[in-house]
């Protein structure tokens, strides 16, 4: 058995003389090929290798087997119970799913986790105030985490964000 070298150039070299005999290569793919073979007489071998085994090959007469040839597959289970079997992991899959989203859900809010919105305190309206003041004294709850309206200090000259 011939050993050829481990460079990764040289394996991209044996990929590409694989697929040469077939023209598979592109222009960029065989302009590679041939400079890494010019340089590398290990991939050069190893192409004339794989060119000559494929002319053999495809100069050989197809050989017609003289008995038939018949594969046996052994399946782990009999076809009646494979088909009992498919609803009941229908059944836990779905089972299985409930309880991944119903883990998801909503967890209690730790105070430690709040998180504090401001708020310019330029309110054009009366409506507005009461609001804000609502959203202030009321936390919500926003998975899992808590979080307050604060106002924001007023700015000297409101610019358009």
């Amino acid at each position: 058995m011939t050993r050829f070298r481990k460079d990764p150039a040289c394996e991209q070299a044996r990929a590409w003389a694989a697929l040469a005999p077939d023209g598979e290569l592109t222009e960029f793919e065989s302009a590679s090929f041939r400079a890494h073979t010019a340089t590398c007489p290990s991939c050069e071998s190893f192409a004339l290798q794989v060119d000559r085994i494929v002319r053999l090959v495809r100069a050989a007469e197809p050989l017609v087997p003289d008995a038939r040839v018949s594969v046996r597959t052994r399946t782990t289970l009999p076809r009646r119970a494979a088909a009992r079997a498919r609803p009941v992991v229908a059944v836990a899959a779905v089972a299985l799913m409930a309880v991944g989203v119903a883990s998801r859900a909503p967890l209690p809010v730790d105070p430690r986790e709040q998180l504090t919105l401001t708020i310019s305190s330029s309110v054009s309206t009366e409506a507005d105030r009461r609001e804000l003041h609502e959203l202030r004294n009321q936390p919500v709850n926003l998975f899992a985490t808590s979080i307050r309206v604060a106002p924001m200090p007023a700015v000297a000259s409101p610019r358009a964000v």
